[in-house]
């Protein structure tokens, strides 16, 4: 197991559109974010519910066609504290904005 609070420990996780978590590819930590996606309930339906509705409820599905400078432009929106907090599931919403960028 990799402590929550280790700087690491986002990299070894990936988000879909549809709120689903799954260890990043590649990595060598891919077996290890299993095993605690499993052992944390990090698949939950109430997880995934929460994280598919904040992906949608925020920019990423917006009608509009984005340029990679409004994406990377939410990216960074997403990636830092709002009046000390993050966006709720902010990890999720990067990743499929990351998922778009790699699109363009």
């Amino acid at each position: 197991m990799v402590s929550p609070t280790d700087a690491e420990i986002e990299k070894m996780f990936q988000y879909s559109p549809n709120g689903k978590i799954h260890g990043t590819k590649g990595r060598g930590t891919s077996n290890i974010a299993q095993e605690m996606i499993a052992n944390f309930g990090l698949d939950s339906y109430h997880l995934e519910r929460n994280r598919r509705q904040a992906i949608e409820n925020s920019e990423v599905f917006d009608e509009e066609e984005y340029t990679a400078e409004d994406i990377r432009s939410f990216i960074d929106y997403y990636s830092n504290m709002d009046n000390g907090a993050y966006v709720p599931y902010c990890k999720a919403i990067i990743d499929c904005l990351e998922d778009m960028l790699g699109d363009l």
